[in-house]
C-alpha cells in the first residue's frame, strides 16, 4: 500500500523553510508522495511553484497536485509548467486535475464557472498536444521542454462519469459476444470521445458456436485485444446484456465478486447521499461485508435470485446490490441486473481513480482484508442428487477439522467459520448440479475448502 502526505501549503502563514523541511523529511520515507490542494481565493501558496520548490530538495518522493483547478489557468502555460516540473523532478510529477466547486475562484480571473467542464475538456486536448511534441494550436510551433514521462505527467482526473471517462482518455476493448449490447455500450462510449476496440458486434444467432458467457474461459479474444491495443479495460456482456465480464489492463480476469466489492467502495466514496446499504446474495463474497463495515453501512443478505435484490432497490434501501453470477444494479436504476450499467460504472471508476483494477483490488485488500471466492459445479445423477439433498439437510459440528461457528440456511447449507471463511452447498434449481461456493483469505485456503467440500459431497 502506498501512503502519501500533504504539504502544509494551504495553511495561511506557513513559512517557506517549514514547507521545504517538510518535503525533505517526507523524501526520506516512508511516504510515497507529497500532495497539495489548490484554491485561488485563499491564502495558500500557488501549487506548481510550491511543488517546484519541493522538487529542488527531494529526489525520491512523487509530487502531486490533488487537485489543481485547471480551468482558471491557461492550458498552454499549464502544459509547459507541468512538463518543466516533470523534467526538473526526473519524472516524479502526478498531475491531479479537476474543475473545482467554488465560484469565487472563477470570478477572480473573469472565468465562466458554468462552462468549466467544457473548458476543462478543451484544456486537456491542448495539454496532450503539447506533451506529444505538437504546438498548442495548428498555427503554433511545438513547445518544450519534453516531459520525462512519455506522453506527459501521470494524470488523475477528478470528475463524474460520463465526462470523467472521456477526460481520462481511456482506451477500452469491448466484446459484445454477438449479444444485445452491441451498438449500445460501444456507441455510448464512442459518442463521448472514448477509443473503443470492439469484437463480435454483428448479428449471429449461433453466437459464434459458443455460449455467450462473459466468463474467464470465454474471453480469450478480448484478452488478446486488450494486450495488443494497450487498452485500460476489457468489457464484455452476455447475450442479453444483463451480466458482465471484466478484464484488467493486463488481460487478467477480475471476478464479479471483486468487481461488486470495488464498486461498493467506489460508490460509497463518490455518492455520499445515496442509501447507506448494500445487498448481496448468500453466495456472494464477504469482501462486500468488509467494505460495508469500513464505511459503516448495512448489509442485506438475500437468497440466490436477483428478484430479492430488486425489491431492496425498489424500496430505496441500498446503494448497490449484486450477485456472484455477475449481476448488479444501483440506486435509482431499474430493479434488475444490467451488464451495460456495470461496465460503464467500472470504466468510470478506473477513470476517476486513475489506477488499474488490479491496483485498486490490492489497495482494497490492504484496507479491509483479502478475500478469494470460488464456485465449483459438481454434476449429479438423479440418484446422487437425492443423496446430496439428504446430506445437506444435516449440519456437521466440524468441517475439514474446523469448528463450524455459524450455520446459514438462507439458501442451501452455508457453514461459516470463525475467521469469516465459509462454504455454501446448494442444489441448482435449473441444472443437475450441486454448486459449491467457498471463500477464505488466501487462494490456498480457498482451494483447501473446495477440496473438503467435494469430499463432503462424495461421502
Amino acid at each position: 500500500m502506498k501512503i502519501g502526505i500533504g504539504l502544509p501549503t494551504n495553511v495561511p502563514g506557513t513559512k517557506g523553510d517549514v514547507i521545504l523541511e517538510w518535503a525533505r523529511k517526507a523524501d526520506t520515507g516512508p511516504f510515497s508522495s507529497l500532495g497539495l490542494i489548490d484554491r485561488l481565493v485563499y491564502g495558500n501558496y500557488e501549487p506548481m511553484i510550491a511543488l517546484a520548490a519541493a522538487a529542488g530538495v527531494t529526489s525520491r518522493v512523487r509530487l502531486m497536485t490533488s487537485v489543481l483547478i485547471a480551468p482558471v489557468r491557461d492550458a498552454a502555460l499549464l502544459a509547459k509548467q507541468a512538463a518543466s516540473l516533470d523534467a526538473l523532478s526526473g519524472g516524479r510529477l502526478t498531475l491531479g486535475l479537476g474543475v473545482g466547486r467554488r465560484e469565487d475562484d472563477y470570478l477572480a480571473v473573469s472565468g465562466n464557472f458554468h462552462r468549466r467542464g467544457r473548458r476543462f475538456e478543451e484544456q486537456l486536448a491542448v495539454m496532450k498536444r503539447v506533451w506529444s511534441g505538437e504546438g498548442p494550436a495548428d498555427s503554433v510551433s511545438a513547445m518544450g521542454p519534453d516531459p520525462v514521462q512519455r506522453g506527459g505527467p501521470e494524470l488523475l482526473i477528478g470528475a463524474y462519469a460520463p465526462a470523467a471517462i472521456q477526460r481520462a482518455g481511456l482506451k477500452i476493448a469491448f466484446d459484445a459476444l454477438y449479444g444485445t449490447s452491441a451498438g449500445y455500450l460501444d456507441r455510448f462510449l464512442r459518442d463521448r470521445g472514448v477509443g473503443v476496440h470492439a469484437l463480435h458486434g454483428q448479428r449471429d444467432v449461433l453466437f459464434g458456436g459458443h455460449p455467450p458467457e462473459p466468463s474467464d474461459d470465454r474471453l480469450g479474444e478480448l484478452r488478446q485485444l486488450v494486450q495488443e491495443s494497450g487498452a485500460a479495460l476489457g468489457l464484455a456482456t452476455d447475450g442479453d446484456a444483463d451480466r458482465f465480464g471484466i478484464l484488467d489492463r493486463t488481460g487478467s480476469f477480475i471476478s464479479p465478486n471483486h468487481i461488486i466489492a470495488l464498486l461498493l467502495d467506489y460508490l460509497l466514496e463518490t455518492r455520499p447521499v445515496w442509501p447507506r446499504g448494500v445487498a448481496r446474495s448468500v453466495a456472494t463474497t464477504h469482501l462486500v461485508d468488509a467494505v460495508a463495515r469500513h464505511h459503516n453501512v448495512r448489509v442485506y443478505e438475500t437468497p440466490v435470485g436477483f428478484k430479492y435484490i430488486g425489491e431492496l432497490i425498489k424500496q430505496n434501501k441500498i446503494t448497490i446490490g449484486g450477485e456472484e453470477s455477475a449481476g448488479l444494479t444501483i440506486y435509482g436504476h431499474v430493479p434488475e441486473k444490467d451488464g451495460i450499467l456495470a461496465c460503464l460504472l467500472v470504466a468510470e471508476m478506473v477513470a476517476r481513480r486513475g489506477a488499474s483494477l488490479g491496483e485498486q483490488l490490492q489497495a482494497l485488500f490492504a484496507k479491509v482484508g483479502a478475500y478469494y471466492p470460488v464456485r465449483v459445479n459438481l454434476h449429479l445423477s438423479d440418484e446422487e442428487r437425492a443423496r446430496v439433498a439428504a446430506r445437506i439437510k444435516k449440519v456437521p459440528a466440524k468441517f475439514n477439522g474446523r469448528r463450524v461457528a455459524r450455520v446459514d440456511r438462507t439458501d442451501g447449507l452455508k457453514l461459516l467459520f470463525e475467521d469469516d471463511s465459509w462454504v455454501l452447498l446448494r442444489l441448482s434449481g435449473t441444472e443437475p448440479v450441486v454448486r459449491c461456493y467457498c471463500e477464505a483469505h488466501s487462494q490456498q485456503e480457498t482451494q483447501a475448502l473446495v477440496e473438503a467440500a467435494q469430499k463432503f459431497i462424495a461421502e
